[in-house]
């Protein structure tokens, strides 16, 4: 008798459903997941990359700069035509664009 009355877990098979709410919530789960944190850049470093943007500006020399994204390392390559300093951001020419960059944003620059 015992055996008719244990069906498992085959009860409650047909009843499973997921809420919105937690379809959310997995999702965000996942993004943070997946989010890049910066990393932190030494003294030599942020000289280093200071002294590159400063010779591609002058001497219109292409640069490739990697950038910090919300979701990774993205890497932009062009002229640095114009650099502001209280605003603290650069802007890079590429062929057919350009883009206005972040001091911030910047992980490294490297010349072509």
């Amino acid at each position: 008798m015992d055996r008719i009355l244990d069906r498992g877990n085959k009860m409650w098979e047909g009843h499973r459903m997921v809420l919105p709410e937690h379809i959310a919530s997995f999702h965000e789960q996942n993004r943070k997941a997946k989010e890049c944190v910066k990393p932190e850049l030494s003294e030599d470093a942020i000289t280093e990359i200071g002294y590159i943007i400063e010779k591609s500006m002058i001497n219109r020399c292409p640069v490739v700069i990697s950038c910090a994204d919300r979701y990774g390392i993205e890497q932009d390559r062009g002229v640095i035509t114009k650099i502001n300093a209280n605003e603290r951001w650069i802007k890079l020419q590429s062929e057919e664009d350009y883009e206005l960059i972040s001091f911030q944003r910047i992980v490294s620059v490297v010349e072509v």
